[in-house]
């Protein structure tokens, strides 16, 4: 690493030594992250310094939140394209995982239309129109728990016929 000329060394960062390392910790909250962001910072500072006129508490301040905001950017990016991957890797169902779906949600709507009222309703409000158990109770003029009393039986004998 070849160093800049200048008023900077090693000795005079040591004297900041504790003071920068706290100050890492205040902006990543992690020790071992906040240490990776000290080493970084005494290079930054062994290869640029500042000016010698210049106070080098602040300076090194500034040289954290950048390396902490580059840092904080660069996992964001990872992250995501992690996900990417992670989405593209998902398999596609196969044409035969595609028809015992479809099998599936011919076979449950048969058994919901089969339901007596009130649970046919309930259960389609519910998880066809997504409506919460207070939105339904207001809808059929019931209480919440006599909604949720419904949803539980209508599910009960859902299960019920279909194990059947």
């Amino acid at each position: 690493m070849e160093l800049k000329p200048g008023t900077l060394t090693s000795g005079k960062l040591r004297e900041h030594a504790a003071w920068v390392r706290r100050q890492a910790i205040a902006l990543v909250g992690h020790e071992d992250v906040a240490d990776d962001l000290v080493q970084d910072a005494w290079i930054v500072a062994l290869r640029s310094p500042p000016e010698p006129n210049r106070p080098l508490r602040p300076w090194l301040a500034g040289v954290l939140r950048n390396l902490a905001y580059k840092r904080w950017r660069s996992d964001g990016r990872r992250r995501r394209r992690e996900m990417k991957t992670l989405d593209l890797s998902q398999e596609m169902p196969t044409p035969e995982r595609l028809v015992d779906r479809a099998q599936t949600a011919r076979l449950l709507a048969k058994l919901v239309q089969a339901l007596d009222e009130p649970y046919r309703s309930t259960i389609l409000l519910r998880y066809d129109e997504m409506l919460s158990s207070v939105e339904i109770a207001r809808r059929q003029g019931v209480p919440a728990g006599t909604v949720r009393s419904r949803l539980k039986c209508g599910m009960d004998r859902l299960r019920a016929t279909a194990a059947a």
